[in-house]
């Protein structure tokens, strides 16, 4: 896709269950899945090597709240802000999900998130930054992690996992 949205675009709520997004284009946000104006319920979805070439999220984008539970995000290419994962004016809440190896040229090598972030029994390894954040760049609101991993991230700015901006 020469826009947003390589593989999937959607215009409003979704819910996407036990889905494969690999090897999608886009030059714009969201090579895999970009959902605007609504929030996404995703489990066991699988993210594999999806390319932004230009923009944000190399995997997944969202406009609004996203709530994740399993799936992997491996590989994915943002040449701007989130490798795997984009989330904009909305908080992210993820479960049992893995991130590994994926890249931003900018922020958030694994996710860039907006506002709020919750995490339990997350993984986060192998994922690198341009700037800062090499696994995770959260931007401002509340951070809650339990429970997760974070191995083996890089960051060329400040934090190679986390880079937290806001209340926690």
């Amino acid at each position: 896709s020469m826009g947003d949205g390589g593989g999937v675009y959607v215009w409003g709520n979704a819910d996407v269950q036990g889905a494969l997004f690999r090897e999608n284009y886009c030059s714009s946000s969201g090579a895999g899945l970009h959902v605007n104006n609504g929030n996404l319920v995703m489990t066991d979805t699988d993210f594999y090597s999806n390319t932004a070439e230009n923009y944000y999220a190399g995997g997944l984008y969202v406009y609004n709240d996203a709530t994740i539970t399993g799936g992997r995000f491996q590989g994915n290419y943002s040449g701007d802000e989130g490798g795997a994962y984009y989330g904009s004016s909305g908080s992210l809440t993820a479960t049992g999900t893995e991130f590994v190896g994926n890249t931003a040229v900018a922020s958030g090598g694994g996710a860039f998130v907006e506002t709020g972030v919750a995490l339990d029994q997350v993984l986060f390894q192998d994922n690198w930054s341009g700037e800062d954040g090499g696994a995770v760049y959260q931007n401002y609101g509340e951070l809650f992690v339990q429970r997760s991993r974070f191995i083996n991230n890089y960051a060329d700015g400040y934090a190679g996992a986390l880079y937290h901006s806001g209340e926690s």
